[in-house]
């Protein structure tokens, strides 16, 4: 069922009991004269195109938002139930026909009628929709039907018109995110189908589905341009952004960005939009004039990532280099090969074959003359977010004759060119010390037979594809049982990464992990082990690809700036601190403690968050940085956002199958409203009291309306 009027497995005294749901609409607007019945014949209506309303032969088994075009915020859930019955506002009433026209029945009275419903002579032949003529007896009638909306006339005759919309409609797979775009040609939902790789879209308020779009694989969040034009869609499983064009519903560009991209946001002004890659510990800026990505933002910035050569007798008379080897080619980063004609025809469709980016075996860093200190150790420069990826091959070579840029594998196809073109030559003489690190989710390829995966803890996958050291120092057995994943904060500059000459050992070791820092011993398990017999040759001792200090999830702006305010966006992370960032040079100004695991963001007009917790299971309330309460709403929380004006927050349950209603006024929960299972996106119209939900598990989206007296008033 689709709002709390229509679900069928409570009882009528439940439905009275709901606070937010069941207050009555009616809305008095004048002084109250006597009571006059009013009733006229008129001709037998035209049928619902689809035979839902067949006077002939009635069998009405329909739910129906019925809007008044002049009171939308007193709109409401009708329901036709078997053996003539109808639910309106929660209550039931039992109807008849006669002369062409719906009769309701007074429920204390069944003899007599307390309302006409006549589908109006000038309504359009559509499918999607009926207008429909109500019709009262008298002044009370019309009061307690709870079929009346908008101001009473003070006298007879007491009738309005007004449009009975569909409230469901079938999309494609799994749907997923929900928002509604005010285009040239009207306002359209746009849903991502995760599963289905598509983006249906529905007009409204017919709710009907008028195209569907393919996009990347896996779409999952969405974000509407200022003016309407454009839509954007995270394909979380291809690392790009789709960009549709709302005049022709077509994706018109597909925006490659970092990896597993995540929450979605149009800046205030319009002018940027943001993409929270959520394993790359980024955020995209994209300019939406040409829509190409303009810069990046390293949320892993202070992080220390460097590489260490150890050498455990004095270096000989080759010259050493370390090179950084792009080998990344796992499914996840693929992209359209554009030179193929199915290709050019769809680039996203699923039959267009994909390849390895370009950036495949280049050669992303060298480091050239090294040599050990006193100790017998060599280290990078700190190289912060140098490594763009999370799958790299790491080579100690001698004499190396290229430069940083090389492609070692120019055809992309996984295998260095000099090992499979005869008489080519490496440029280098030898490989001293070789290891590769990709992460298992994408299964990237490799360039050595030395294969480090990324480490699965505690249920979560670690996106940092480094941080491994070799146990003892300077083992070498040419297999992955030399290395040992490091703890994740191993090594850090201290106190608070603001003093690079200062490098210490972590003083919380984990089981099983190294805890080191470049330039010392490596240790293990609480102890430092002694350094072996002196190698022959010197070997990659320790390395630290990349370590994130925010891990970005959902993404959020304010709709409109307030005057003089700074272009900002907030973005939540896994490490339950909310973001604010500043667009023009790309700072966080301000950080929030806040939320637990995956986290939504609803952002008020007044500025007041309302931020949606996953593994908390509630809703907290930050109004200038600090949080004010946290509202607990149940598992399964899936989506908030607010009412256009900022009065109501709604937020998503799929485990408890409802939507809860939030007041902001006093951050109080006035009602749950259950519905069909597994309820995830929700969009809310400008005006109006109801909003959109998306049924992943039943491939449909919903209307849902909530009473909001103040819009009938």
């Amino acid at each position: 069922m689709n709002t709390i009027c229509l679900n069928k497995k409570f009882s009528t005294a439940f439905y009275g009991i709901l606070l937010l749901t069941q207050v009555s609409i009616v809305c008095l607007g004048c002084s109250s004269s006597a009571d006059n019945n009013y009733y006229t014949s008129g001709q037998t209506s035209r049928s619902f195109t689809d035979s839902a309303f067949d006077y002939e032969q009635l069998k009405i088994d329909k739910t129906f938002h019925v809007v008044h075009p002049d009171f939308p915020s007193c709109s409401f859930i009708i329901d036709f139930l078997s053996g003539s019955r109808m639910l309106i506002q929660g209550k039931e009433y039992k109807y008849k026909i006669e002369v062409g026209r719906i009769v309701i029945l007074n429920p204390n009275d069944e003899d007599s009628m307390i309302s006409y419903l006549e589908v109006s002579s000038d309504n359009a032949d559509n499918p999607e929709y009926i207008s429909v003529e109500h019709m009262f007896p008298s002044r009370n009638d019309a009061e307690e039907s709870g079929l009346w909306i908008g101001p009473l006339p003070s006298s007879m005759p007491y009738t309005f018109k007004a449009k009975w919309y569909r409230t469901t409609v079938a999309v494609g797979s799994s749907p997923n995110d929900i928002a509604l775009a005010s285009t040239e040609k009207g306002d359209y939902l746009y849903v991502t189908n995760s599963s289905g790789n598509t983006v249906s879209v529905i007009q409204t308020p017919d709710n009907k589905v008028v195209g569907t779009i393919p996009v990347g694989i896996d779409p999952y969040r969405l974000a509407v341009s200022q003016d309407g034009s454009h839509v954007y869609v995270t394909n979380s499983w291809d690392n790009t952004v789709s960009v549709i064009q709302t005049s022709s519903n077509t994706v018109v560009k597909t925006i490659r960005v970092g990896r597993a991209p995540n929450g979605i946001a149009v800046a205030s002004r319009g002018e940027y939009v943001m993409v929270a890659n959520t394993n790359d510990a980024s955020i995209s800026i994209i300019e939406t004039t040409n829509h190409t990505v303009v810069g990046t933002i390293p949320l892993n910035k202070n992080t220390l990532s460097y590489v260490e050569v150890f050498f455990s007798v004095p270096p000989g008379g080759a010259e050493y280099t370390v090179l950084a080897v792009e080998n990344d080619c796992g499914v996840l980063i693929k992209e359209p090969d554009m030179s193929s004609p199915i290709c050019q025809a769809n680039p996203v469709s699923g039959n267009c074959p994909t390849k390895c980016p370009s950036t495949m075996g280049r050669i992303e860093m060298a480091f050239s003359k090294v040599m050990p200190d006193a100790d017998g150790f060599w280290r990078s420069d700190f190289l912060n977010h140098k490594f763009k990826t999370r799958a790299y091959t790491l080579l100690l070579v001698e004499n190396f004759s290229e430069i940083e840029g090389f492609d070692l594998d120019k055809d992309d196809n996984g295998i260095l060119d000099y090992q499979e073109v005869s008489g080519m030559e490496p440029p280098w003489d030898n490989i001293v010390d070789e290891v590769s690190v990709h992460d298992t989710i994408d299964q990237g390829g490799v360039y050595t037979n030395v294969v480090l995966p990324v480490v699965f803890r505690e249920g979560y996958w670690e996106y940092q594809p480094g941080s491994y050291s070799r146990i003892p120092n300077g083992k070498d057995t040419n297999t992955k049982d030399d290395w040992v994943a490091n703890n994740d904060f191993c090594s850090w500059l201290s106190p608070s990464y603001d003093d690079p000459g200062t490098i210490h050992l972590s003083d919380i070791p984990q089981p099983g992990r190294a805890f080191n820092s470049p330039g010392e011993p490596n240790a293990w398990s609480g102890l430092i082990e002694a350094l072996p017999a002196p190698m022959d040759h010197p070997v990659i001792n320790e390395f630290m690809i990349s370590r994130r200090e925010y891990t970005p999830l959902g993404m959020a702006a304010p709709k409109e700036l307030f005057p003089d305010e700074e272009n900002y966006f907030y973005v939540s992370t896994e490490e339950n601190i909310l973001l604010k960032i500043q667009i023009s040079d790309y700072t966080i100004v301000e950080k929030i403690p806040a939320g637990d695991g995956r986290v939504d963001i609803a952002i008020l007009p007044d500025r007041d968050l309302y931020i949606a917790s996953i593994l908390s299971n509630s809703v907290s309330v930050i109004q200038d940085g600090v949080v004010l309460k946290e509202i607990n709403i149940g598992f399964g929380i899936k989506d908030i956002i607010s009412s256009s004006d900022g009065r109501y927050v709604f937020v998503t349950n799929s485990m408890a199958d409802q939507v809860a209603v939030i007041r902001t006024s006093d951050s109080t929960v006035t009602g749950f409203i259950p519905l069909d299972i597994d309820v995830v996106g929700i969009a809310v119209p400008l005006e109006g009291n109801f909003f959109y939900i998306s049924n992943e598990a039943m491939n449909k989206v919903s209307v849902v309306t909530y009473t909001d007296l103040s819009g009938c008033e």
